[in-house]
């Protein structure tokens, strides 16, 4: 029977962890009371959390034993959370880069991120294929993660004036590069889309209230954190709205340039991946069965 106490525990642990995370230096200074108490409270509540599930319960939620297989499956856990990160975040950024920086059409923004999508789409089945024929998924992986990797240095780079061919590159080596990730899908989209959010968008409202703070009002600046496309709604003069938009692109460059720095750490834990290989069970059956038969006809 599910324990709801716990269940209950953690979502609370999580939404007074991640409320601080993203109203901290925005809305209200990191050294508020109210930001301590509540990142405080959150973080114990998730240890008290930890603590039960792993010491004190007979049926954990998030049991003990899947961290102590073995060092690969850590690594493999630990880099499908940076994975639900960089993704889901792709395509929540992408998209305000496109129509606020670049003043694209929604239409366009779109269409802006069909490399990434198609890539990923067609290389998913190929990356199964792969390791199958090979017997082996650590290349794969590794490969992947490189790719993946030089697609979000790629990006970091986005500005004012980048062009449509890079947009097409980097969306093409990123969806290969994450085609080659297809486990655990419905544990990244449920924590980490929530973390997507917060985390980064904690990067690019600080980067915004610093680069505005002295030049607008506390007004606008909030109307502009609180949401990507209040600009259209606020009267300024074309020296105003410039100046929002650079500081608005260097928002999102340290957004991307962050994104960058999570699949550098992929990649290098991919490399210290130990490739046990792909073994079937029956084959393997059927090898200890041949062992035993000339066992015994000697």
């Amino acid at each position: 029977m599910l324990d709801w106490i716990r269940v209950l525990t953690s979502m609370i642990a999580v939404i007074l962890i991640l409320i601080p995370m993203s109203q901290g230096g925005t809305f209200m200074p990191w050294n508020s009371p109210v930001i301590i108490s509540m990142s405080t409270s959150g973080a114990s509540l998730f240890l008290a959390f930890i603590i039960f599930e792993w010491g004190l319960v007979d049926l954990p939620i998030l049991p003990i034993r899947l961290f102590r297989y073995n060092k690969s499956t850590n690594i493999l856990l630990a880099t499908h959370l940076l994975i639900g990160w960089v993704f889901w975040g792709n395509l929540f950024y992408l998209p305000l880069y496109f129509q606020n920086v670049r003043g694209y059409s929604p239409t366009a923004a779109g269409s802006l991120i069909l490399p990434m999508v198609i890539a990923h789409g067609v290389t998913s089945g190929l990356s199964g294929l792969l390791m199958s024929l090979t017997g082996h998924y650590k290349p794969v992986i590794s490969i992947g993660a490189g790719l993946w990797t030089t697609g979000a240095m790629l990006k970091s780079s986005y500005g004012k004036t980048t062009s449509s061919p890079l947009f097409c590159l980097t969306g093409i080596l990123e969806g290969i590069g994450v085609s080659q990730f297809q486990s655990q899908w419905a544990f990244d989209i449920m924590i980490m889309s929530s973390n997507i959010s917060a985390v980064s968008g904690a990067i690019l409202n600080n980067v915004i209230q610093a680069g505005l703070e002295g030049q607008f009002s506390s007004e606008v600046i909030s109307q502009l954190t609180s949401s990507a496309f209040a600009l259209s709604n606020l009267k300024l003069s074309p020296a105003e709205e410039d100046l929002i938009l650079m500081v608005y692109a260097r928002g999102l460059r340290f957004v991307f340039i962050s994104f960058g720095v999570l699949t550098m750490i992929m990649f290098m834990a991919s490399i210290c991946l130990h490739d046990y290989g792909l073994v079937r069970k029956n084959q393997s059956q059927g090898s200890d069965n041949d062992d035993d038969d000339d066992d015994d006809e000697q």
